[in-house]
């Protein structure tokens, strides 16, 4: 059995709450790892790696809340670029900086069109989405790239809202960890 970390985030800006959140507290999922991110650029990345390098997993899926999304969305790569006029919640902005000396850009190595197509057969509203952006999101993602080399995924929730619930998001996720469970992905 593959071992899979997942990931979600605490709340941030002036949100009392965060879907990804949520969703990590709700899963039923058995053997997989757990962890909540702080909205910090360099707390999380950091988390990220020494949970990484602790736990050892095979498959690492990381989820984020994308405000006013209609739809769950896939992220296709992760970036070696930080940016928003947001702060984080330590504080910081950050104006194009790259996270390290690596790769501009990493490509999951899963089959993103096998997911959305095997989520839309389950009338779950999702979408491919190229990147995660520049805030610490994508930080994150491409940090789990980086570290798996390339066996991450990244989602993006929305909101729970009356059209789109938390129920709908579980169900998303426990499909998409059961993928990563049984999928074989090789160097």
């Amino acid at each position: 059995m593959k071992k899979v970390l997942v990931t979600a985030f605490e709340p941030f800006l002036d949100y009392e709450s965060n879907s990804s959140m949520i969703v990590l507290g709700r899963l039923n999922e058995k053997d997989i790892k757990t962890l909540l991110l702080p909205v910090s650029y360099k707390r999380a990345r950091l988390e990220l790696i020494k949970a990484i390098d602790n736990l050892r997993p095979d498959y690492v899926l990381s989820l984020g809340m994308a405000y006013g999304a209609k739809k769950i969305r896939i992220e296709h790569l992760g970036i070696n670029y930080q940016a928003s006029q947001s702060k984080d919640n330590d504080g910081i902005i950050k104006n194009g900086d790259k996270i390290d000396l690596g790769l501009d850009a990493i490509f999951t190595r899963f089959d993103d069109n096998y997911i959305i197509n095997n989520l839309k057969e389950h009338q779950i509203p999702v979408e491919l989405s190229l990147s995660c952006g520049g805030f610490v999101c994508n930080t994150v993602y491409y940090t789990a790239l980086e570290g798996t080399s390339g066996k991450a995924l990244f989602m993006h929730l929305p909101e729970e809202r009356e059209n789109f619930s938390i129920d709908t998001m579980v169900e998303a996720v426990e499909r998409v960890i059961d993928y990563l469970k049984n999928v074989e992905v090789t160097l």
